[in-house]
């Protein structure tokens, strides 16, 4: 005797089936990229072992990790954390070039050294790496760092006409975050162009030892600025 079965009911039997083997595909699909990639254990352990040699900066040790990413990531870190250390560039060019720049470690040992040692010509270093073509840049920031460290926007008479005014601005801004109380808000308002509101809520925030949203100033390098303050 022949079973009729029903258009709509064999058109569900169709589709579960269809979906058992989509699952069944996608199941053993899953096996075999499972098997290209290190297991989520193994993976802790490597990292786990590559933090420990960055932690010792022991920079050949990195050749014994077998895994080629974690390889060039534990690289990486030492060349940068020593160049960092020792405000020795050379390190810089250990870097892979692609997951950290070689010019931008440089262009920034070189400017701490630079800046550690309160000379400007430091940055014709530039020069030895190829890059003499940063020196204005490196000079540059040399100015503007050290008015807004000292604070003192004399220092920005350095610059050139066009980098006076925005120096002039973030020394004012760090005189503003690092000690509101000295400054009144229609002050602050008419100078780094952030409302009465946000001025006021800062420096009852900073008296109170309690961390800014700094997102809410509309300027992007006012609210840079404004995070390097907010470590109480």
């Amino acid at each position: 005797m022949k079973i009729k079965i029903k258009k709509n009911t064999l058109i569900l039997i169709l589709a579960a089936i269809l979906v058992v083997v989509v699952i069944v595909i996608l199941a053993l699909v899953g096996v075999f990229e499972k098997e290209d990639k290190i297991p989520v254990t193994e993976k802790e352990e490597v990292a786990q072992e590559v933090s420990e040699i960055v932690d010792r900066g022991d920079f050949e040790a990195c050749e014994n990790i077998e895994d080629e990413e974690y390889r060039v990531i534990c690289k990486n870190n030492i060349a940068f954390n020593l160049a960092y250390e020792n405000l020795d560039p050379e390190w810089c060019l250990k870097l892979d070039d692609e997951r950290m720049s070689r010019e931008g470690c440089v262009q920034r040992i070189i400017l701490q050294e630079a800046l550690s040692k309160d000379d400007e010509k430091i940055c014709q270093k530039l020069t030895n790496f190829e890059y003499s073509n940063l020196i204005e840049i490196c000079v540059t920031e040399f100015w503007l760092e050290k008015a807004a460290r000292e604070m003192d926007d004399s220092l920005c008479d350095n610059l050139t006409e066009e980098g006076v005014e925005y120096c002039k601005f973030t020394v004012l801004a760090n005189s503003f975050f690092s000690d509101p109380g000295s400054f009144s808000c229609e002050e602050v308002m008419n100078s780094l162009g952030t409302s009465k509101k946000n001025c006021e809520l800062y420096k009852q925030r900073k008296l109170e030892n309690k961390v800014f949203n700094c997102s809410l100033l509309d300027n992007f390098v006012l609210s840079e600025i404004c995070a390097k303050y907010q470590d109480f």
